[in-house]
Formats: structure tokens, C-alpha cells, sequence
């Protein structure tokens, strides 16, 4: 399950893109959380989310 390199999509010219699937670890008492993340750029990147998975 990923990274998907997005770089080779010639109906988006700009920087390289990836998009990553995430597991973020919970504190003691609460369960881990799931995130989709976007990344834009190499020599300054980008990161947003995408997405909250349930």
C-alpha cells in the first residue's frame, strides 16, 4: 500500500506528488488513527491531508 508516485501524470504539470497511507499510533487509552497525506515538491514539500479514514 503505497507510496503512489503521482510524478508521471502529464494532465498535472508541477512538482513530483506521492500520497501516502498512514496509521498514527493513539495514546495509552484511545485506538490509532488513519490518515491519507498528500506530498507536493522536493526541495521545500508540501504535506497536507487528504483524508480521515474511520
Amino acid at each position: 500500500m503505497g507510496p503512489w508516485p503521482l510524478a508521471g501524470d502529464r494532465r498535472r504539470p508541477g512538482p513530483p506528488r506521492a500520497r501516502l497511507q498512514l496509521v498514527l499510533a493513539g495514546e495509552e487509552d484511545e485506538p490509532p488513527e488513519a490518515v491519507l497525506v498528500h506530498c507536493a515538491g522536493t526541495e521545500n514539500p508540501l504535506w497536507t491531508v487528504e483524508g480521515v479514514y474511520d
